[in-house]
Order: C-alpha cells, then structure tokens, then sequence
C-alpha cells in the first residue's frame, strides 16, 4: 500500500505502509461529511495484513463524533487482529475531545512532543 489518499472536503487522510506498520495521516477536518471516505480508508486498513497502525494526527485541526468513530472502529480492528494502534502527534484540542469522550483511557495516545505548540 503505497500511498493511497482520500479527499475529505475539509480534510485529507493518507494511508501508507512505512516500516513494516500502516500509517494513517489526517489533516483538516476530520467530521460528519468524510463518513464515506473514513469508511474506504477503514477497509483499505482493515484488507491489509495485520500490522500495527499508527494513526498521526499532527494536522488534524478538528475531530467529531464521526471522527471518533472511526478512530475507536479502527482500533477495535486492530486489537482484534492481536496487533497495536497508536494515535501521535494530536493538538491539544484534539487530546481534550478523547478526554471529554472518555477515549483518552481506551485509545494508546503517544506523549505530545515537547515543540508541539497547539
């Protein structure tokens, strides 16, 4: 899986294999209108090997319901197929949403990086 990238509207997310694990970029907004989309990229993950997932988020500037869906749907997949899912590089807004919603304690959330500003 060499690049593979789907148009949210207000967003992009990426797909790509790098170092034997699937890295899964989102940028923008990541909300109700990309439901489709997050759909495809969930199978596009999901028909893989099992590997681990690392879900970047250094460019997402907002996650929704949906957005959370996804991501929990996701990790649901991967721990199933016994592998691993990591979010990084999520803003502090972003961190707040999976604390309000609880996910902060069920998603495996990588330290903020000390330069990160937002």
């Amino acid at each position: 899986m060499t690049g593979n990238v789907y148009d949210m509207g207000a967003g992009t997310v990426a797909v790509q294999s790098e170092d034997g694990r699937i890295v899964v970029r989102a940028s923008g907004e990541i909300d109700y209108e990309a439901h489709r989309e997050l759909d495809a990229v969930y199978e596009a993950v999901a028909e893989r090997q099992p590997c681990d997932v690392v879900v970047d988020l250094g460019a997402t500037t907002f996650v929704d319901s949906v957005g959370l869906g996804f991501l929990v749907r996701l990790h649901n997949a991967v721990l199933k197929a016994g592998r691993r899912m990591t979010v990084v590089d999520a803003s502090r807004q972003v961190r707040r949403t999976f604390g309000l919603t609880g996910l902060d304690r069920v998603l495996t959330l990588a330290p903020p990086q000390a330069t990160q500003a937002s």
